[in-house]
């Protein structure tokens, strides 16, 4: 649980840093709901397809809201292996964005069925 002041300790930063982030995905991600300052407006998860193979995943998007709090958790999470397999994209304003493969993130972090690609569509019709 972040301090009352709302940021992480360091033990909390740590456990980012050394979560089996690949083995474990969901579980990464469910902490760091539990430790980012506003996870209502600043994370969020969706089904989607990867850019690259276009295979089902989960799209998951943290923004810091400038919160210096978030961007330790952003900097400890640097430190993963999850940054380095998962991460897609980062934009100005501390908003980043990960694709974790259902097949990867199925334990915790599937929320539904994944859309169906163009050709599944074309094929039902």
């Amino acid at each position: 649980m972040p301090t009352n002041d709302g940021y992480p300790t360091d033990d909390e930063l740590e456990k980012v840093k050394e979560w089996d982030g690949i083995g474990d995905p969901g579980g990464l991600i469910d902490f760091l709901e539990e430790i980012w300052h506003w996870p209502d407006w600043a994370i969020m998860k969706k089904n989607g397809r990867t850019r690259l193979l276009k295979k089902p995943c989960i799209r998951f998007y943290l923004s810091t809201g400038g919160w210096s709090g978030n961007e330790s958790i952003i900097q400890a999470l640097q430190d993963n292996f999850f940054w380095h397999i998962f991460w897609v994209s980062s934009r100005r304003g501390g908003h980043y964005e990960f694709e974790i493969p259902l097949d990867r993130g199925k334990k915790r972090t599937q929320t539904e069925s994944p859309p169906p690609n163009k050709e599944e569509e074309d094929e039902r019709n």
